[in-house]
This record gives structure tokens, C-alpha cells and sequence, in this order.
């Protein structure tokens, strides 16, 4: 008896510490759902005939960030390569080889925040 308690409580004891709880992971449906609201162009708020920010998110992970500059001298436009990536509270970018990682929320009005990339909201386009 005594040796079967010792089992039964080691097995358990195994049993807990083999699973994980990983507070990123997510399954499958819920990735592919919450993929989809990211998936689109965003153009940040403070965005104006002046001046623009787009992010475009592919479905296969891959996209890429716009900056558009208007002056009196002419337009100056950039387009740079990235690829992104979630979990159920970090959006992460890599551009040039860098990595930037946010937390993210979906607004009541449909805009994307992304506090540790931008102050500015990002809206669907």
C-alpha cells in the first residue's frame, strides 16, 4: 500500500511538470482566427497628405511597412520587407534582421494598437 501511494503520487508529480502551460501558445483555430483580423493593410492614425505609414500583413506571414513623404520638393517613398507573427498577447516584426515585439488589442472601433511600435493607432483599411 505504502508503495502504491509513492506510485500513484510520483506519476502525478511527473504528470504535472511534462505539461507545460505556455501563456503564448495557442491552438490552431484560435491562431487562424486572430490571424485574420491581422491580415490587411493598416494605415496609422496620424497619417495625412503630408505624410503616411502603412503596415500590409500577407497571410503567409510575410509583408511590408510603407512610408510616404510629400513635400513642396516632391514624394519620397520607402517600402521595407518584413515578417510577422502572433500569440495570444505579442505581435512580433522582423525587419533587417531585427526582431520588434508589442503586445497588441483590437479597439471597439476596429483599430489595431501596437503601444511598443507606435503611440498612433493602426486602421483596416
Amino acid at each position: 500500500m505504502k508503495h502504491s501511494l509513492k506510485l500513484i503520487i510520483l506519476v502525478l508529480c511527473i504528470t504535472t511538470l511534462a505539461c507545460s502551460n505556455d501563456d503564448n501558445a495557442i491552438d490552431e483555430t484560435t491562431k487562424t482566427e486572430l490571424k485574420d483580423k491581422f491580415v490587411g493593410e493598416w494605415l496609422r492614425s496620424d497619417s495625412n497628405e503630408s505624410i503616411e505609414n502603412r503596415i500590409n500583413l500577407e497571410n503567409n506571414n510575410m509583408g511590408y511597412i510603407t512610408h510616404r513623404t510629400t513635400t513642396e520638393e516632391g514624394v519620397t517613398s520607402s517600402l521595407n520587407p518584413i515578417s510577422w507573427s502572433i500569440t495570444t498577447n505579442q505581435f512580433t516584426i522582423i525587419k533587417d534582421n531585427t526582431e520588434t515585439t508589442s503586445t497588441f488589442e483590437f479597439l471597439d472601433n476596429g483599430h489595431l494598437l501596437l503601444p511598443d511600435i507606435s503611440e498612433f493607432e493602426f486602421i483596416k483599411q
